[in-house]
């Protein structure tokens, strides 16, 4: 394996309420060997036994799809026209690995709820179900 980099990502943030304090989503810092690098996700490694990867993180390149018939990036799609409205999103879980187990493909989840909130970088909605798909 190569030389310890860090990448940066951002995680989903969960409210239970629709009161928001701030809509910037915060930046975190992962450091660690790159285990694999593909087209959909990096799995970087922080631990490693024998050369080999013990523990770290797989990371969805491309992490929110919103579903209209297909697979879509959210920032393609007029989400104003779906403000107040309720939506249906699959989105790519970030996974943490360990045991040498490093994850094949990123977690899809379902979930759906009200869209109320749309930043340039994300956006805001109760949700009220959710599904573990892959």
């Amino acid at each position: 394996m190569g030389p310890i980099i860090a990448i940066k990502y951002t995680d989903a943030l969960y409210y239970t309420e629709k009161k928001l304090g701030h809509t910037k989503l915060q930046t975190h810092v992962a450091v660690g060997k790159i285990a694999v690098f593909s087209d959909e996700y990096i799995a970087l490694s922080f631990v490693e036994k024998n050369n080999i990867p013990e523990k770290g993180l797989l990371v969805p390149k491309e992490i929110l799809i919103l579903k209209d018939n297909n697979y879509q990036n959210f920032k393609k799609i007029n989400l104003s026209a779906k403000k107040n409205s309720n939506i249906g999103v699959y989105w790519k879980d970030i996974i943490y690995f360990e045991n040498g187990k490093i994850p094949n493909q990123p977690t899809i989840v379902y979930t759906e709820g009200k869209l109320f909130l749309i930043t340039i970088d994300s956006i805001g909605y109760l949700f009220f179900k959710i599904s573990l798909i892959s």
